[in-house]
């Protein structure tokens, strides 16, 4: 399935209104979060990635645990939007417009990236693969889950 980039530039205004549709999304962090808590005891201070961040809800999330967060998006009013909600909620996130199959940092910079509905969605899953692979630090945690996927398994 091909990321409809459309969808989410024209629904970036409303990212934060708890009143639309895509907010809930937002609600997934809990979960998520619970099971990624399993495999990192402590976020704060760690320095993490969120590879699709769209409007920022588990960079913000991530954030308030004490994380250093970046965020990359291919949706330049997603990033604006989601820099804009940080900035008036006192969060320090570095959001990046950019692409998953060529991320923009250096070498082993992060100790946890996160890349949730997403893989489904890129051109090339084997090429954003080996960029979160070179991003993460040595010992480093790579969190993803696809909701897309576990429904597709699920009506087989």
């Amino acid at each position: 399935m091909k990321n409809d980039l459309e969808l989410y530039d024209l629904n970036a205004e409303c990212w934060w209104n708890e009143n639309a549709k895509i907010y809930a999304l937002n609600h997934l962090n809990q979960p998520r979060f619970s099971f990624f808590d399993r495999y990192v005891n402590q976020w704060q201070g760690l320095k993490v990635l969120d590879v699709g961040c769209g409007g920022g809800f588990s960079c913000e999330f991530m954030a308030r645990r004490g994380a250093i967060v970046s965020g990359i998006d291919q949706s330049q009013k997603c990033i604006k939007k989601a820099q804009e909600h940080a900035n008036d909620n006192y969060f320090a996130i570095d959001y990046t417009y950019g692409f998953a199959e060529n991320l923009p940092y250096e070498s082993r910079s992060f100790d946890a990236v996160i890349c949730v509905d997403v893989l489904e969605h890129v051109a090339d899953v084997n090429k954003v693969i080996a960029e979160i692979h070179r991003v993460l630090k040595f010992g480093g945690v790579f969190f993803s889950i696809q909701l897309t996927k576990i429904l597709n398994l699920n009506l087989l």
